[in-house]
């Protein structure tokens, strides 16, 4: 008899081998309910397997900060991030710090092999409205890729990139945001510079 390797939570959504269902986690889904916690177990599952797919069914998953960060892909390694027709969005009042910075889905240099792909990011930037700082994306790392991403409504910057590193952003749509480093992006990232991209 083969082994298949499942996990069941007590909702009944199974873990199958390499893919990691954020509602095994305990995830809603449904823009109410705070799911950061589940979304961050089921990262650092698949981060612990080795890597693996971190996937959103449909829905809309609200996400509230901790320590001003949402969903903290530091220190993740070979991870995919993935939901078509779901959407990842900053619950109310998590920006309301003058001088404070923000950031809902943040990767810094120890992030390696981390995409993220097929799915929305709502910066629900009309109730995130005080910040110095409130990226929707923050793109940094070894090897971190957004393809076919949807970056809307963000409080700052759709994305915050650097190309150091060999990150890329490929096939995105942003609605809204800044563009920074005081001009065209495409300069900034030609120089391994780092740069917002509205």
């Amino acid at each position: 008899m083969p082994d298949y390797n499942v996990t069941v939570s007590l909702g009944g959504v199974p873990n199958t081998l390499g893919v990691f269902n954020v509602k095994a986690y305990g995830a809603v889904g449904d823009g109410v309910t705070n799911d950061r916690t589940a979304v961050q177990a089921a990262i650092a599952a698949a981060d612990a397997a080795g890597g693996g797919e971190v996937m959103f069914p449909k829905g809309t998953y609200s996400i509230a900060y901790s320590s001003n960060v949402g969903i903290d892909l530091r220190g993740v390694a070979n991870v995919t991030i993935t939901g078509p027709g779901a959407t990842i969005k900053t619950a109310n009042a998590q920006c309301t710090g003058a001088g404070t910075a923000y950031y809902l889905i943040l990767s810094d240099a120890t992030t390696e092999n981390v995409t993220i792909t097929d799915i929305t990011v709502d910066g629900n930037g009309a109730n995130n409205a005080t910040f110095s700082v409130a990226d929707a994306i923050t793109l940094v790392g070894t090897n971190v890729v957004c393809d076919r991403v949807t970056v809307k409504n963000p409080s700052d910057s759709g994305i915050m990139f650097s190309a150091s590193g060999q990150s890329a952003i490929t096939n995105c749509y942003i609605d809204g945001g800044s563009v920074g480093s005081g001009g065209s992006p495409h300069s900034a990232w030609s120089a391994g510079a780092t740069t917002d991209v509205g």
